[in-house]
């Protein structure tokens, strides 16, 4: 292999890095959204447990 074959995959593996920064970038966004989703339902989830013991499950 010649000096230009390697600096063409050496380039070529800067341009993937940088693809992979973006979608772990957008990895970690979803990640959190959805941990957002699961904290409103777990508070929900306990409103309406507590719901239940006041109304004697009547609710």
């Amino acid at each position: 292999m010649s000096a230009t074959h390697v600096d063409e995959i050496v380039n070529g593996c800067r341009v993937l890095a940088s693809a992979l920064d973006v979608a772990a970038g957008y990895v970690a966004t979803q990640k959190a959204e959805a941990v957002a989703v699961l904290v409103g339902l777990a508070a929900s989830f306990i409103a309406d447990q507590a719901a239940a013991i006041a109304t004697a499950g009547i609710a």
